[in-house]
């Protein structure tokens, strides 16, 4: 009996087993005598709005809910319904993988255990779903995973050497496919309103109407749509559209740009369709996650006790003995502003600044653009970031001025710096006008 696969995701709630695969999306609609799941609950959300619920699976929990069904009283309940109907759809489940989104927290993962316990399910390994979806990856370095859920879109910071690593991800929060559509009918509306003098939130019969094309016009497959409500027609051309799509997506697409390599999944190029961002990025084969899951069921079982799995061996040939750095001091561009160059691992161990390396510590680092005070032990009035070492590896902080004065501009490999962003051999970092700048680099052997 081949395995069963489980990715929770609210937007795409997905199970397959051998050939078979089944998508619902994390939509519920609660009234007294029935549950309506999907696409099903999705078509009715706007008539019966305080019945409606998107946001279980995101916040899967024992919050409690008041609805006219017996049944529910949780978010946890929803969800453990959804997936008992969806695994009924098969038969005879046996030995399953879940596949959890990097935003769950311990308390969510335990429950999502207890849920599938009572759906009946031999759950055999929990891991990350874009460390196996991207088990496959053959190049050393920094890569991401931009996702698409219903209310934020994941990117899913990665590191490969001996071993695919999850090292960090950035929800973006608003930015899901729900959202997407709020978006858009509030752009629909004003052109409804303008052009034919209609305003479809006046009626949630209209406002479903609205709702109800979205499935046909993404992604805008044709050259124009002709929405009909309540007796009023409205012509959009697919340009239009997409130009909100960019639009609304623009800052995800942004935060994705940073990373050397950038692989985006089917259900967001999707939607995001010919948006000249996707040039950078490269589509996630998931026609790979079964041969991915073969090649490492040793390794997803190999511990009787259930725990996340973030982390697997893939033994990519690194070259240990690069630090970024040339025998001259001279820094040699790096694979985060090269593509296709090599990287080394993770570790840092000194910080170099004109000319000299300084080794790193256990002890927080400040950064300063000054010329006088460029590293220090203790935070200065001209400090402008802080270098410190945490359980996922070397991570900078930005530190704002207590005088009110704006601080310096921080950027990592020429792009601008996030607030705790992780950082990886052959960084660097460059602050102020004057652009002062530091690299962080391994000493592998004594300088000569």
């Amino acid at each position: 009996m081949p395995l069963t696969l489980i990715e929770i995701n609210d937007h795409q709630l997905t199970l397959r087993q051998g050939e078979k695969s089944l998508t619902q999306s994390g939509y519920a609609l609660v009234e007294k005598d029935q549950l309506l799941f999907g696409q099903d609950a999705f078509a009715r959300g706007k008539l019966s709005p305080g019945n409606f619920y998107c946001r279980y699976w995101q916040q899967l929990g024992y919050e409690e809910i008041t609805t006219p069904n017996a049944q529910v009283r949780h978010f946890a309940d929803l969800a453990y319904l959804q997936l008992k109907a969806l695994t009924e759809q098969c038969s005879n489940i046996q030995d399953t993988i879940l596949m959890v989104p990097a935003n769950y927290s311990q308390q969510q993962l335990s429950l999502l255990l207890g849920i599938a316990g009572s759906c009946q399910l031999k759950v055999i390994a929990v891991i990350n779903e874009a460390v196996i979806k991207l088990a496959h990856h053959q190049q050393a370095g920094k890569l991401a995973l931009l996702d698409l859920g219903l209310h934020h879109c994941n990117l899913n910071e990665l590191y490969a050497d001996e071993n695919l690593s999850l090292v960090n991800t950035h929800v973006i929060p608003h930015k899901g496919l729900h959202d997407l559509y709020k978006h858009l009918a509030t752009w629909l509306n004003k052109k409804f309103i303008i052009e034919c003098r209609y305003d479809i939130f006046a009626t949630a019969r209209a406002e479903q109407s609205v709702y109800n094309y979205f499935n046909e016009i993404i992604p805008c497959e044709q050259a124009s749509y002709q929405l009909n409500i309540s007796d009023k027609t409205l012509k959009v051309s697919a340009r239009e559209i997409r130009e909100q799509i960019s639009h609304f997506f623009a800052p995800v697409l942004a935060s994705a740009s940073e990373y050397p390599t950038v692989y985006i999944t089917p259900r967001l190029k999707t939607i995001l369709a010919t948006d000249t961002s996707l040039e950078a990025m490269s589509l996630l084969d998931e026609g790979k996650l079964e041969t991915n899951i073969e090649y490492h069921l040793n390794n997803l079982t190999k511990n009787k006790q259930i725990a996340l799995i973030t982390r697997l061996p893939v033994n990519l040939n690194v070259n240990k003995a690069h630090t970024g750095v040339g025998l001259h001091g001279k820094h040699q561009p790096s694979d985060l502003t090269t593509p296709g160059a090599s990287r080394s691992h993770l570790a840092c161990s000194h910080l170099a600044y004109k000319g000299h390396a300084y080794p790193l510590t256990d002890k927080p680092l400040y950064l300063s653009s000054s010329d006088n005070n460029a590293l220090s032990l203790s935070p200065e009035k001209s400090s402008a970031a802080k270098l410190t070492q945490t359980d996922k590896g070397w991570q900078l902080s930005l530190t704002s001025r207590p005088d009110g004065e704006n601080s310096p501009q921080v950027l990592i490999n020429d792009k601008p710096a996030r607030d705790k962003q992780l950082l990886y051999r052959g960084d660097t970092i460059s602050l102020g006008r004057e652009q002062a700048t530091f690299l962080l680099l391994k000493v592998e052997e004594a300088l000569q």
